[in-house]
């Protein structure tokens, strides 16, 4: 098993439920497999039980969620189970780490290239972004969370601005431009499949992480639903987001990041189609799929007013209007 595969394994459980992933050997036919442990699961008695009684098994390694991959990685058969019932509270970011200069390089680069563009409220563009990141803060726990927060911010940049793949390898590296191209909408594709249809199968097909975001980015948009003045819009919309979760929960692989965030999207098109009972049916049949969901983890609420300060800072290089950085 090489690192990459490693590496793999343990970002698949990086959801913010798991504590640790055990690796172990069938010395049978030596094929590899593991297990996460949850929080509230006592890693060193499975890992006891594991030892004393699968004789079959033998135990590669134990990765730690709480602490560094890259350092665990270079230590061989280490053992990383301490801490072992660290709270979930102690893995949740502060705003104070989270607003990093990075973050601040792609809130500005961001208002830069949305210069001038407003969305269906009125409000300047870079407004939906920084609530795109928001929701990832809110439901995402990730060591990785910069990573996803800046390609959040920068989401619709290759998509509506003349920002290119290459500036955002340029400015934000590899993995940043290929999540954002990867949220990238392909208008050939879509006129060809109509915009329902590519959707539903995009997002299927799209990494964990990107999914994450995409849904942040529906949920932001389903937001903005409760105030839009333009029904035929609103109902269009409504009907084709109902439509995608459905498909998603019938197809995708879906992590509980993707269920909580589905879950606050099922909350709001509800209450916006109380009266409409062919679409409450429908998503109450869609919330049932989502019963078992795990309780997702709160980021900081307030997130948005200091991104929001921060977009102020560089409001001399745009046209945002004042009114909307009081």
């Amino acid at each position: 098993m090489t690192k990459e595969d490693i590496k793999r394994i343990v970002m698949n459980g990086d959801t913010g439920e798991y504590s640790h992933v055990i690796i172990w050997c069938d010395t049978y036919d030596f094929d590899y497999s593991y297990v996460y442990v949850k929080y509230e699961e006592d890693v060193k008695q499975i890992v006891e039980e594991y030892n004393s009684y699968n004789k079959m098994r033998r135990i590669m390694e134990v990765y730690n969620y709480n602490l560094d991959l890259e350092k665990q990685l270079d230590e061989t058969r280490a053992y990383h189970i301490e801490p072992v019932n660290m709270q979930r509270e102690e893995k949740e970011i502060n705003a104070n780490d989270v607003i990093s200069e990075d973050i601040k390089k792609a809130i500005n680069y961001a208002t830069k290239m949305h210069q001038g563009q407003t969305r269906k409220t009125g409000e300047p563009y870079i407004i939906h972004p920084l609530h795109v990141l928001q929701n990832v803060l809110k439901y995402k726990k990730s060591k990785n969370i910069e990573t996803l927060l800046i390609s959040a911010c920068l989401h619709d940049t290759i998509e509506d601005t003349p920002a290119t793949y290459y500036d955002i390898v340029a400015n934000f590296g590899p993995q940043v431009a290929s999540l954002v191209l990867e949220l990238t909408t392909d208008e050939d594709m879509k006129n060809a499949l109509g915009k329902q249809q590519y959707l539903s199968i995009k997002m299927k097909n799209m990494s964990s992480w990107a999914l994450d975001i995409k849904l942040c980015d529906r949920l932001d948009n389903v937001n903005d639903l409760s105030s839009c003045q333009d029904e035929s819009f609103k109902n269009k919309y409504l009907n084709e987001t109902i439509e995608i979760i459905d498909y998603l929960l019938k197809n995708a692989k879906l992590t509980n990041t993707h269920l909580a965030i589905i879950e606050e999207i099922i909350r709001i098109l509800n209450k916006i189609s109380k009266d409409n009972d062919k679409n409450t049916n429908k998503l109450t049949d869609i919330a049932e799929r989502c019963s078992k969901l795990n309780n997702s983890l709160q980021g900081d609420e307030d997130i948005i007013t200091r991104l929001i300060k921060i977009a102020n800072n560089i409001e001399e290089s745009t046209n945002i209007s004042k009114q909307y950085f009081k």
